[in-house]
């Protein structure tokens, strides 16, 4: 009977420690979100950093240059191919709203031959905004 209730206030103390912990991470997520990409940024960057030391035997100083420069570089590109990638989406979206417009007609066509009924002008005006 005992280990069954020790079993049972591990249990708990688990729980409760997990909810604490959610709630410190979203009572900190304007904190944490900047911390944690710090924290990626600078273990993406460290074997590089080593590696121009180790291996070209540059000072630490032109090290952090070079490899600054390399990361904001790559990290440019990246955010300049996100961008392209969201203004084709955006110059589309009128396609995929076509195709939608035409799923869900085909769509209440088929409920209209199954009988069932459905609120047409409803659903598409909800699409068209």
């Amino acid at each position: 009977m005992h280990k069954d209730h020790e079993k049972i206030r591990v249990t708990c103390l688990f729980i409760m420690t997990c909810i604490a912990c959610l709630l410190f991470l979203h009572l900190t997520k304007a904190i944490m979100i900047p911390f944690v990409i710090s924290v990626f940024t600078y273990f993406s960057m460290i074997p590089l950093l080593n590696w121009l030391q180790n291996k070209w035997k540059l000072s630490k100083l032109v090290a952090l240059s070079v490899t600054l420069l390399a990361f904001s570089s790559v990290s440019f590109i990246f955010v300049l191919l996100f961008i392209s990638s969201i203004q084709r989406f955006i110059d589309g979206v009128s396609i995929y709203r076509d195709r939608v417009l035409e799923l869900t007609q085909t769509l209440f066509q088929l409920a209209e031959k199954l009988k069932i009924p459905v609120d047409a002008t409803f659903a598409e005006n909800i699409i068209r905004e």
